[in-house]
């Protein structure tokens, strides 16, 4: 069980972890467009799903 403490920091480290997965697929999307990869075999997840995660989680947090 979590104590109230990491309760509270919940929302920020879910963000942040959204926020990394964000970048790498970013990273990911770049490289695959600067080497030319492409077809079946390329699996390219689509970064905005993690953009609008962690821009939901974001919205959760108390300032």
């Amino acid at each position: 069980a979590l104590t109230s403490d990491e309760l509270e920091c919940l929302d920020v480290f879910l963000a942040m972890a959204a926020c990394r997965f964000w970048s790498m697929r970013l990273q990911v999307a770049q490289k695959n467009k600067e080497e030319g990869r492409t077809g079946d075999d390329i699996l390219q997840k689509d970064p905005q799903e993690m953009r609008a995660m962690m821009q939901d989680r974001l919205s959760h947090v108390k300032a």
